[in-house]
């Protein structure tokens, strides 16, 4: 589904401990940065050049606005300023209508929903 080079740093924000511990699995030869603060996801990537980025938009158990603080679309914002720095951006968030508007700010990024990580390849 996504052809990754060895030894990528990739970024993930999510706040579900059931997901990372999947990404943690599907990613285990790449070097990984969790998060589950938009803020501190940022400050990543100020410091780091990622591979890949993936993004969950809703923060905290709860289906969240567009404008809230602390979701995807503050990372999205981030990266449409200042670039993706040739990182694939995975956008997996299960709020469908949000992934979708995340997906069209960023040039090149995909949704995929998250049941992916599911799957062996």
């Amino acid at each position: 589904m996504i052809n990754l080079e060895d030894n990528l740093k990739i970024l993930i924000l999510e706040d579900s401990e059931v997901r990372v511990n999947k990404f943690k699995k599907k990613f285990s030869e790449h070097e990984l940065f969790i998060t589950d603060n938009a803020n501190q996801a940022i400050e990543y990537l100020k410091e780091y050049k990622f591979g890949l980025i993936c993004l969950d938009h809703d923060l905290g158990d709860k289906q969240m606005e567009w404008d809230e603080d602390n979701n995807g679309m503050m990372v999205v914002k981030y990266l449409n300023e200042y670039g993706t720095n040739g990182a694939k951006v995975v956008v997996h968030s299960l709020n469908t209508p949000r992934a979708q508007i995340m997906v069209s700010i960023i040039p090149d990024a995909v949704f995929i929903p998250f049941y992916w990580l599911n799957y062996d390849n």
